[in-house]
This record gives structure tokens, sequence and C-alpha cells, in this order.
């Protein structure tokens, strides 16, 4: 993508209209690029899912053959995990022009220190809340119901200082030169700064492709309610009314399912994409208003003499 395009002054609107259209132009591009991995992707989702299901005969599947079913299992994880880092590192090959092997080394390294970040940030605020639980000697339930209107403050609060971290995240992954960690001092006040214009885009986003994802998974939502009803029924010593295709036809379901909801996240991608070039644009006007604002005009010193 041309850097010309991307790093332009955009609203949280022209941000969506902008990553719609460049996704509809060029959409042909996009599946012939992503088709092969999202395929994979795809299938072992649709495996894991079955290995997983509370069905008679699949739970017979295991008793019969554990080391089968357990390696299918494992198969099915690791599966999601490679080709998913696959079919989104050919993705961004199309907007960064960096190779999918760059691409999918920096995803892992920003999965890892993301995990890390939430973990310490976890950590830290369970340990608040337990010793805090502990010094009014309430039980965590009696705690959050006398006081959920703080807990509520204090999740809205963490998700606003999340939020930050996804312009620290598209910058590690627009910019050749960037470190995701050693960046993160400089990159989490841009992103702070621009916090409101953030949240509004995701927030917009997230209830559009939500409800979009809502109507994708539909069917896939029917599966899996008339299949928990199914397990309840067999627990009560009732019989399983499933018939015999319903676990080849949850796969499919889940497999066609998972490629939609993949290229749905595209286009989330996409619109964070175009903040994030926003942002930047944005930045660099700043910046030079800066330089020029700072810039001391020379002054001339008249001499002054005497006539004697």
């Amino acid at each position: 993508m041309e850097k010309d395009f991307l790093y332009k002054n955009r609203s949280f609107s022209s941000c969506l209209n902008t990553a719609y259209e460049w996704f509809c132009d060029n959409f042909k591009t996009i599946i012939r690029v992503t088709w092969l991995p999202v395929l994979f992707y795809s299938i072992f989702a649709g495996l894991l899912l079955v290995s997983t299901l509370r069905d008679p005969r699949v739970q017979a599947f295991a008793e019969n053959l554990p080391w089968l079913y357990l390696t299918l299992f494992i198969l099915a994880n690791i599966g999601v995990l490679v080709c998913g880092l696959w079919a989104w590192a050919r993705f961004l090959s199309l907007l960064n022009g960096m190779t999918c092997k760059n691409n999918i080394l920096r995803l892992l390294i920003f999965i890892l220190c993301y995990i890390v970040i939430i973990s310490i940030v976890g950590t830290l605020v369970v340990g608040g809340a337990f010793l805090l639980i502990r010094h009014m000697g309430v039980t965590p339930l009696t705690f959050i119901t006398d006081n959920w209107l703080v807990c509520l403050v204090s999740i809205i609060i963490l998700i606003l200082l999340i939020l930050p971290l996804i312009y620290s995240f598209m910058k590690y992954l627009f910019k050749t030169e960037s470190n995701f960690l050693l960046d993160l001092h400089k990159t989490y006040p841009t992103g702070l700064r621009h916090l409101g214009f953030i949240f509004t885009t995701i927030f917009i986003t997230s209830i559009i492709t939500g409800i979009i994802a809502i109507v994708m998974s539909l069917p896939q939502t029917i599966l899996m309610m008339a299949q928990i009803i199914s397990a309840f029924g067999v627990l009560h010593g009732d019989p399983s009314g499933m018939p015999s295709y319903f676990i080849p036809l949850h796969g499919t379901t889940t497999a066609i399912t998972t490629i939609l909801l993949f290229y749905l996240s595209a286009y989330t991608m996409l619109v964070t994409m175009f903040m994030y070039g926003s942002i930047e644009k944005e930045e660099e006007e700043r910046r030079s208003s800066l330089i020029n604002n700072t810039e001391v005009e020379p002054t001339d010193n008249d001499n002054s003499f005497k006539t004697v």
C-alpha cells in the first residue's frame, strides 16, 4: 500500500469508509493471497470444535482410541495457531510490504509481549482486589455486589488504558525499524494522546462488525445450542437425538463461519490501519508546527554611534 494513501488525516467515519472501499477494490487480491492458509485454518478450527463436542460418539472415540484422539486434538490446536499466523502474515504482507516470514515473527513477538503485559497488569489488579477484599473481610461476590459501580468504572479505565497499545502495535507492524517493547515509552504516550479518536473508531467498528459477526455465526450458534440441549438430555438418561450427520455438519459449519469471520476481522484490521495512518499524519503535522513555533527570528542589533 502506498504511503501517501495511508498517511492522511481522516475522521473515524472516513477510516471505516476507506477500509470498506479498499477491501472491495482489492477483494480478489486478498482472496488470492490468503485463501490457502485460511482454508487450512478453517479446517483445523472445525476439527478442534468437533474434538471438544460433548457427543456420545466423540466421547466413545476418545475412550476407545485415546492416543489417536489426543494426537488429533493437539494437531488441531497447533494447526489453528500456525495457520492463523500464516493467514494474517499473508494479509499483512499486502499492507506493509514485508515478507510473510517477517510478519509471522513480528506477530509472534507482539503476542508474547501482549501476554506479558496483560499478565502483569492482571496480576496487579487481581492482587490489589484480593488484598482489598481481605482487608474488608467480605466475600468476593459480596464485594462486587456492594461496589458494582466501582468495579464497572475500574474495568472501563483498564480498557481505556489498554487501547493506546493498538497504536503501538500498528506502528510496530508498519515501521520496519521499530521495536515494540523498546519503543513503547514513545508510542504509548502518543496513543494516549489520541485516546478519544482510537476509542471512537474501535467502538463504532466493534458495534458494526459485532452485529455482522452475530448474523454470520447464527447457524453455528443454532447447532451449538442444539448440541448443548442434547448433551443435557443425555446426562438425564435420554437418548441422543442428534442425527448421524450432525458431527460433520457442525464441523463444516464451523469451518465456513471461521472463513467469514477471518475476512470480517481483516476489514477491522484495515480500519485500524487507516486510524494509525491518520494519527501518524497528525503527529507529523504537530511536530512540524512545534518546529516552526520554536524557530527564533533573527533580531537586528543596531549599533548606535555618537558623533563627537
